[in-house]
């Protein structure tokens, strides 16, 4: 009886103790998306003090959303260290690769703005890489940040399953368009159109429908006549209609769309 008294004990034990573990990162993933950055960082540490790894990838979210990408990253390869199964290593070289983005994005605009900057400007913003290069030093860098966005971009495709090559195509059609690189982001995002199409990923789908629209007319302003830009514009409705045909009822957001351009112009 004493036997059985103790084994049901260390069981109840057990249980509270993988609901406290449960309860820690499920309050640092809500914290993350209610925007409590300070309260989500103190529950995901406690979260991998109670050996729940996945703390480490959502404190890559938090600095993600802080605007401190090199923390992010240290965070996401952490978490990418533990992880054994495919697809969330496929998710979190996305995230490695986002992080990417925005250092390459900030480091960048900076670069642009203002070559002579000096480091008490920007103390403690750590975006800022280049600081203190010159400006071969610093244009390479910038461009190695690209180049290192791409890499990761197309690792996660290599270990994510299709349902998630929508998100990552629409990545890197962001990226080339913020490269100037009008054809490719457009290449890309068809890509991104193709497979939330196929997997009846319908969400994102208007999102990723403007994006062409907008990459092609920026696009067109850039190389031609107002005619062209034009019948990009229209292209665009046409393509929204022929997609909203495979939309239910229940999912208006395509047809308002739709309704709203045809209004506005």
């Amino acid at each position: 009886m004493k036997i059985l008294f103790a084994i049901l004990f260390f069981v109840f034990i057990f249980s509270l103790s993988s609901l406290s573990h449960a309860n820690t990162i499920e309050n640092c993933k809500t914290q993350l998306l209610d925007k409590h950055y300070k309260r989500a960082i103190k529950s995901c540490e406690n979260s991998i003090l109670n050996k729940h790894k996945s703390g480490y990838f959502y404190l890559g979210k938090v600095y993600l959303n802080l605007d401190q990408p090199l923390t992010a990253i240290d965070f996401f390869k952490k978490f990418k260290h533990y992880s054994t199964k495919e697809y969330a290593i496929g998710k979190v070289d996305r995230y490695i690769a986002i992080s990417y983005l925005n250092l390459y994005l900030n480091n960048k605009f900076l670069y642009y703005k203002d070559n002579f900057i000096t480091l008490s400007l920007c103390e403690g913003y750590q975006t800022n890489l280049y600081m203190l290069m010159n400006n071969l030093s610093a244009l390479n860098l910038i461009n190695k940040l690209f180049k290192k966005a791409i890499m990761y971009f197309h690792q996660s495709l290599k270990f994510s399953n299709r349902t998630y090559y929508a998100k990552i195509f629409n990545d890197l059609a962001y990226l080339y368009f913020f490269n100037r690189n009008f054809n490719k982001a457009v290449f890309f995002e068809k890509k991104a159109i193709k497979y939330a199409q196929e997997n009846s990923n319908l969400h994102n789908l208007p999102l990723y429908l403007l994006n062409l629209s907008y990459f092609k007319l920026v696009k067109n302003r850039n190389n031609t006549t107002s005619k062209n830009w034009q019948e990009s514009y229209f292209n665009f409705l046409t393509n929204v209609k022929k997609f909203a045909l495979i939309v239910s009822k229940q999912h208006t957001q395509i047809g308002k769309i739709i309704d709203n351009t045809i209004n506005a112009n």
